[in-house]
């Protein structure tokens, strides 16, 4: 009932041609490197421009997976998914998203898409986690700020480094 739910309200999202919705790759990528290059130096200059950043990012990933649905129905119940849960992915600790949509997660479930079973390397996954790794990333941001783990740092930077990669993947698919 969900899946129904999540995919008749992405038909009422309006999408456009090629031209005028084509992934936003180079804005993504800068937004990640910008990202990535003030972590390089094991601190947070300006959270909220950071999480600005981050979620720009999201932002961006999000609309590229509507523009990847409206050509691949197939997968409009996990990616649907997403966009509906991606506001609200920044709100939970970095632990509970992998736990949610991580490699073997269990968000995928309710749609009949086990994670588990999606190529990591894949164009589904990389829709998937242009949105989930600057989201994590702004979990463990914001982890880093409670507890000063610089480890935190290292991961947040390793999610934007993986978002890249799965970046061009997603591209390459529309």
């Amino acid at each position: 009932m969900k899946a129904a739910l999540i995919i008749l309200s992405l038909a009422s999202v309006p999408l456009f041609s090629n031209a005028a919705a084509a992934l936003e790759s180079a804005q993504y990528e800068k937004l990640a490197t910008q990202t990535i290059q003030e972590l390089v130096g094991g601190k947070v200059a300006d959270a909220s421009a950071t999480f600005a950043r981050l979620d720009q990012a999201m932002q961006i990933g999000i609309a590229g997976c509507k523009e990847y649905i409206a050509k691949h129905p197939e997968d409009a119940a996990l990616l649907g998914k997403v966009i509906a849960e991606a506001p609200n992915m920044t709100k939970m600790t970095a632990d509970e998203l992998e736990e949610a949509w991580g490699d073997e997660g269990k968000a995928g479930d309710s749609v009949g898409r086990p994670l588990k079973n999606i190529d990591n390397n894949g164009v589904t996954r990389g829709f998937l986690d242009i949105v989930v790794h600057p989201a994590r990333a702004h979990d463990l941001i914001v982890e880093f700020g409670k507890t000063h783990d610089a480890h935190a740092l290292e991961e947040a930077k390793g999610e934007l480094v993986e978002a890249l990669g799965h970046l061009k993947v997603a591209s390459a698919a529309l």
